[in-house]
């Protein structure tokens, strides 16, 4: 059986020890329901070909900024434009999430433990 994102997205809420989710949680949530409305069931597949496409236009912007061009020399337009990218991989990496029925927060939280737990100046 087939769950529809916001049904995934309440699997991952139910699953989550029944502890409520917080913002981003109803974030996750909001973004299940967009996406179902708008795309129905898309394949993890073109969701992550989402967060290439994004992932290209962050190297873009930084590109055009690194050669100074387009408009992106100026440190506000670089800003938004990077910062646009950067927003919709997440917005994309939440989705993900939800099809993978991962609550995004604690996913990150706990990444973002184990990664500053690297020594990289010490180990090489």
């Amino acid at each position: 059986m087939v769950l529809s994102p916001v049904e995934l997205a309440a699997k991952v809420f139910r699953d989550n020890e029944g502890r409520p989710p917080d913002e981003l949680g109803k974030l996750q949530l909001r973004l299940a329901k967009w996406q179902d409305h708008n795309f129905g069931d898309v394949p993890l597949e073109r969701v992550a070909l989402g967060v290439s496409e994004e992932v290209g236009e962050l190297h873009h912007a930084i590109l055009k900024h690194l050669q100074a061009i387009r408009g992106m020399d100026d440190p506000k337009v670089f800003a938004e434009h990077a910062g646009d990218a950067l927003a919709d991989i997440a917005i994309f990496s939440m989705q993900i999430a939800t099809m993978l029925c991962l609550d995004y927060r604690t996913l990150v939280m706990s990444v973002a433990e184990v990664v500053m737990q690297r020594e990289w100046k010490r180990n090489g």
